[in-house]
């Protein structure tokens, strides 16, 4: 069994919500753990999602909920190695730090239905039964946002995934 590395997310230990987005030759080949809950949404590469138990494909248009510490990785297909290779991955990420708000945010009474969704969140779970496009240029606009349109807009995407989406878990 491969060693799980503890990996951090750059950013402040008070940041709830960090858009990431990546375009390269090919994904963070290794296997990999952090406390930030992690949607994934593939644009564009192949190859092979591991998440704890579970081994399986990712490909363009896929959308990944990730629970914390759960270790992963999204190694691309061998052909993106490959020196000649003009391929190139891309993929928007969104991270949730459920403890830089502190325990007492969580305890309002209006938050108790995200307060049990991240409880059960273990493991991984493809995202289903969304309307993609509209889901996708919601992450898109997180690149643009900061302060309190920032919170919000990552507390939609949360709405969207407690109340219209389908979890698939895969592990």
């Amino acid at each position: 069994m491969k060693k799980v590395i503890p990996f951090k997310i750059p950013k402040s230990s008070k940041e709830f919500v960090r858009f990431q987005e990546d375009r390269v030759p090919f994904f963070y080949d290794k296997l990999h753990q952090h406390p930030e809950i992690q949607l994934s949404c593939i644009l564009q590469g192949e190859g092979k999602l591991i998440v704890g138990d579970y081994l399986g494909r990712y490909k363009p248009g896929d959308i990944f909920l990730l629970g914390r510490d759960v270790p992963h990785v999204f190694r691309s297909d061998k052909v993106y190695y490959e020196a000649d290779s003009d391929l190139e991955c891309h993929d928007l990420i969104v991270f949730f730090d459920k403890e830089a708000l502190g325990k007492t945010f969580w305890e309002a009474e209006e938050l108790h239905d995200v307060r049990g969704f991240f409880d059960k969140l273990r493991g991984c779970y493809q995202v289903q039964g969304i309307d993609q496009a509209s889901f996708l240029r919601q992450v898109t606009q997180l690149k643009e946002k900061s302060g309190l349109d920032k919170m919000l807009a990552g507390l939609q995407l949360l709405r969207v995934l407690l109340q219209e989406a389908q979890l698939e878990r895969l592990n």
